[in-house]
């Protein structure tokens, strides 16, 4: 097991196989008779490592199996906000077409639009899930924060508009 933190509250847990296995499943997130001792373990192993970021409040978590048998675990503390678009921002399209074949295959897929200003693409996401899981993903492939009005607005008035809407689809199935 590996713990790397993505932000103050948001964490990538790398399980290997034999970290499964010890507690009996391939989804640390199914069968919580099986798993749910290696969970508190992660939990408390990633307060102790990073002064307690998951104490009081909700948790959001979801897993992705990896093809020898282990998987990552993202964890992040619920953050309430009244937001729910991100700005996405990468200067490597290569990080912007992997990201946007990961959000598609997840089912996230409503944008508000691709813009390229200053050698930068930046893009707009909606997520109705508050605090989910979406932040930690979002940053492993480049910078990302929840967006304000005065930022959407910025955006659109000074960045070239690449696609307008549904560019998470339309990279997915492109590229």
């Amino acid at each position: 097991m590996h713990i790397i933190k993505i932000s103050p509250v948001s964490f990538k847990i790398v399980l290997t196989k034999e970290d499964l296995q010890r507690c009996g499943v391939s989804n640390i997130l199914e069968h919580s008779e099986l798993s749910g001792d290696f969970f508190a373990e992660i939990i408390d192993e990633t307060n102790r490592l990073y002064g307690n970021p998951f104490t009081g409040g909700l948790l959001d978590a979801d897993f992705f199996e990896s093809k020898n048998g282990g998987g990552e675990l993202f964890i992040s503390k619920r953050v309430k906000s009244e937001n729910s678009i991100y700005i996405f921002t990468t200067e490597i399209i290569e990080n912007l077409i992997m990201l946007c074949k990961r959000l598609y295959t997840l089912n996230i897929k409503d944008d508000k639009g691709l813009y390229f200003c200053n050698g930068k693409y930046s893009l707009l996401i909606y997520s109705e899930k508050e605090g989910a899981i979406l932040f930690p993903i979002l940053s492993e492939y480049g910078d990302v924060s929840m967006a304000t009005k005065l930022d959407i607005w910025h955006i659109q008035e000074h960045a070239d508009a690449v696609i307008k809407e549904n560019a998470v689809s339309t990279f997915a199935n492109t590229f």
